[in-house]
């Protein structure tokens, strides 16, 4: 998927480069999900508080408009390899991930961190494969939450990373920089390996 001239998305084949779909959507950024779904949403701005919109790249139409109470941009968003959950995050003074259901459409949870941290803006988001843990990385410190419960499960110290995902098991997860890289158990918030 890629913006085409006139600001809409166009959907590819893969093996032959031809457009084979044209998605009405002038939001900002995109992210390609499994089952021939794409979410598209506003980075640069949100005023009408729709944080993003599924599409169904087969029929050309939109799947779901999720909706927040408007706000800021959305700054971070991620999404679980298996495409079923989906997290947001918006800049602004409101510290709220949500985390939606792709398949309904709905808000399954908002996340809060504890009021005692000083967690003050979330970098990154990241989801595990099956949308079990959801962790957040803010300044020095990453948050991992049950995404079956919505209770916040580990709150772990980290210095600065520049990129972290889930390993393909969905239980540990790498945070990455430019010094190095470590390797956490989402489960247990043991540092399993450091890499310099």
């Amino acid at each position: 998927a890629m913006r085409g001239a006139d600001g809409a998305v166009v959907v590819r084949d893969a093996a032959s480069g031809q457009a084979v779909q044209h998605l009405d959507s002038r939001d900002h950024d995109m992210l390609v999900l499994g089952n021939s779904q794409l979410v598209t949403w506003n980075g640069v701005s949100s005023p009408d508080g729709r944080p993003a919109t599924i599409w169904n790249v087969t029929s050309g139409s939109p799947r779901h408009e999720l909706w927040m109470p408007p706000g800021r941009e959305v700054y971070a968003l991620a999404a679980s390899p298996c495409s079923s959950t989906l997290a947001t995050w918006r800049c602004g003074d409101e510290h709220v991930i949500y985390v939606w259901d792709v398949e309904a459409g709905r808000l399954q949870w908002e996340l809060r961190p504890p009021p005692a941290s000083a967690l003050r803006c979330i970098f990154d988001l990241a989801v595990s494969r099956g949308g079990e843990r959801i962790v957040a990385e803010g300044f020095e410190e990453l948050f991992v939450w049950d995404g079956i419960t919505g209770e916040l499960h580990r709150h772990l110290p980290l210095t600065s990373s520049n990129w972290f995902t889930f390993l393909p098991g969905g239980r540990h997860f790498v945070a990455a920089n430019s010094s190095g890289a470590a390797v956490w158990d989402s489960e247990t918030g043991q540092l399993l390996v450091a890499l310099e």
